[in-house]
């Protein structure tokens, strides 16, 4: 026995979803876990506790599955346009090459990383938003020189 939140005292492997939907009866799964836990394994067998306090695994759920297929969409929409902009980029790579202009600008970038500051209105933090387009940026160049292939 492991004492738990709210002061429980619970068996992680059997007492789980007893207690889950004492401590939280409607259906809000909040306990966090890490990789291969009691918990975890616990949560995969019990599901979440929906609001009648019946098991409810999010594969089964209608608007789980509905929110999943949107997201996967987007993520299918960035997919293509990181993709179109690796395309772009190799272009602009070739004409600064034969203008003998140098292909990387730091400051164009800095630039870039402003503008799309300025243009966030969120829930992305700046800090978030620095990190995933520094990424992209470094990306987009290796695959522009051929540094990196799609498998």
């Amino acid at each position: 026995m492991e004492a738990g939140w709210h002061g429980c005292r619970m068996n992680w492997g059997q007492g789980y979803s007893e207690w889950n939907r004492r401590i939280h009866p409607a259906g809000e799964n909040v306990l966090k876990s890490t990789p291969g836990s009691n918990l975890d394994d616990a949560k995969s067998r019990s599901g979440i506790i929906g609001k009648g306090g019946e098991v409810v695994h999010s594969n089964q759920d209608p608007i789980i599955q509905a929110h999943r297929a949107q997201i996967a969409e987007l993520d299918l929409r960035v997919l293509e346009a990181l993709n179109a902009r690796i395309g772009l980029v190799r272009r602009l790579k070739e004409h600064k090459e034969a203008q003998g202009i140098s292909f990387f600008d730091a400051a164009q970038e800095d630039r870039l990383l402003a503008a799309l500051r300025q243009a966030n209105r969120g829930p992305l933090p700046d800090e978030g938003l620095d990190a995933i387009f520094r990424l992209i940026l470094a990306w987009t160049r290796r695959a522009a020189s051929g540094e990196a292939q799609a498998d």
